[in-house]
């Protein structure tokens, strides 16, 4: 199976972790920003991953209904409202 398409999850990643020292006054923005980069990538990986195995593998409907995701992602982490959960 294709890997899913590239998304700047180091730069959203990164917007946030400012976010997060500038206007969230946290004390865990190192490691929130470590865990926005694993909940991103977790996201892409299983919404591609169910999107191929769903669509008989085809690649364009599933390039589009990833990028629908990472923007649900990117709302997520942009609200401070994700959680990684480890698989």
């Amino acid at each position: 199976m294709p890997p899913p398409p590239d998304h700047p999850i180091k730069d959203i990643c990164a917007a946030y972790k400012q976010k997060c020292v500038v206007k969230l006054n946290r004390d865990d923005c190192d490691e929130r920003n470590l865990e926005c980069e694993k909940y991103a990538k977790q996201g892409v990986r299983t919404t591609w991953n169910f999107c191929m195995f769903s669509n008989n593998y085809d690649l364009s409907i599933c390039r589009a209904r990833n990028d629908i995701d990472f923007q649900i992602i990117k709302d997520w982490i942009s609200k401070d409202q994700f959680e990684y959960i480890p698989e």
